[in-house]
């Protein structure tokens, strides 16, 4: 039985990983195949020769792999099938279009006070707009963020 992807992004960050295995274990319990994105900073437009800018994304490339295995080699989770990809393009752009084809994205969510406020982060701008279920999966260490009653 073919199952719609389950699509999660990736970066250098601890909510990104926790996002990863989560998504590993789903893709484990429902046999849905993992798309790992990426989004990468590109070479200012005309700037570079396309040799640089495929360097640029070899580069790329091999951090989003390096931080795939970190994440899932702290996870029992085996993955059901696993594809990568790297891209220049902006991360909310890159994952809207990517849930199209998806039955759920995942993303870590941010804890409060994490990144500027005038500016909508990335989960917000994919739960606004994304085609499918999105899901935020919370710091591991979520109990710490948690503002104490009054």
């Amino acid at each position: 039985m073919d199952h719609a992807p389950i699509v999660v992004g990736i970066e250098d960050t601890t909510r990104a990983a926790d996002a990863m295995r989560w998504a590993a274990w789903e893709s484990q319990r429902t046999e849905a195949p993992l798309v790992v994105v990426h989004c990468y900073r590109p070479e200012p437009q005309g700037a570079g020769s396309t040799e640089l800018r495929t360097t640029r994304e070899t580069v790329a490339r091999t951090w989003a792999t390096h931080w795939v295995r970190d994440a899932l080699s702290e996870c029992a989770a085996i993955p059901w099938r696993t594809q990568l990809m790297v891209t220049p393009d902006p991360p909310a752009e890159a994952l809207v279009r990517m849930s199209t084809d998806a039955g759920l994205l995942v993303l870590g969510r941010h804890a409060e006070g994490d990144g500027p406020e005038e500016e909508p982060s990335v989960p917000s701008y994919c739960e606004r707009w994304a085609a499918c279920p999105v899901v935020l999966v919370p710091p591991a260490d979520h109990e710490a963020h948690r503002p104490v009653p009054a």
